[in-house]
């Protein structure tokens, strides 16, 4: 029939379609329903948004403008997943959040130098260290944020240079998080790294307090909803590092 159907020259089959058109319109509505072309389904995608199955109201689908497979070209998608770090955390560690210390410490989380996290667990704090992909669900959770310079080694090696403008743009991220919640945060201006682009653009930023080690102490750096429940003593264990770890 398709054959056939070709055979017809084109403008006479625009005229036996524009005619056919006419004549379902005028058939009664059960007809028309008996007769028209079932339409296409669209099936559910293969790939969900949601790989783990943590995220409640997420649409289980991919966003607009992603890859539509999770191998391949998966790493060229532009949608961000605000919620990606939350669900990767929850699926690490479970919904539990940290908790102050027996003794009173608070969760401390952020990045830090070997001389840092072992002062502050002498203090009797709980450190918690940001790990590329979790770190703003931490932050979202810890009761202050300490950026140490003399830290960006490791995991976060290369972080302050231009071309670690992702791991820089998840330290963003983690700061404007937690300062949202009016959690103290601060960065530790020491160490070799100090005059690279992303410790000089940290040390501008309005999201952080700066404090250099054996400066002499000026005033009460914090910022937070209870101004009672300050963590000046944080602030005393940085101020006593050595400035150059």
């Amino acid at each position: 029939m398709k054959r056939a159907g070709k055979l017809v020259p084109k403008p006479v089959r625009k005229k036996i379609k524009a005619s056919g058109k006419r004549v379902v319109q005028q058939l009664p509505a059960p007809v028309k329903k008996a007769i028209a072309r079932p339409a296409q389904r669209r099936s559910a995608p293969k790939y969900p948004l949601d790989h783990l199955g943590l995220a409640a109201g997420v649409a289980d689908r991919l966003g607009k403008g992603s890859a539509k497979n999770v191998t391949g070209r998966a790493a060229a998608g532009t949608v961000i997943d605000e919620q990606a770090s939350d669900r990767l955390y929850r699926a690490m560690f479970g919904t539990a959040a940290p908790t102050r210390t027996e003794a009173g410490g608070r969760p401390v989380a952020g990045i830090f130098a070997a001389d840092l996290r072992a002062a502050l667990d002498r203090a009797g704090h709980a450190v918690l260290p940001f790990v590329p992909g979790t770190s703003k669900a931490l932050a979202e959770r810890a009761e202050v944020i300490v950026i140490d310079l003399a830290g960006f080694d490791g995991v976060w090696d290369g972080a302050l240079d231009p071309s670690g403008l992702g791991l820089m743009r998840e330290i963003y991220a983690s700061l404007e998080a937690a300062r949202a919640r009016g959690v103290a945060c601060w960065l530790v201006l020491r160490g070799e790294d100090a005059h690279r682009h992303g410790a000089i653009s940290l040390e501008v930023s309005e999201l952080v307090e700066t404090i250099v080690p054996g400066e002499a102490r000026r005033e009460q750096l914090h910022f937070t909803e209870n101004p009672g429940d300050v963590p000046g003593g944080i602030v005393e264990i940085i101020r006593n590092l050595e400035a150059v770890a």
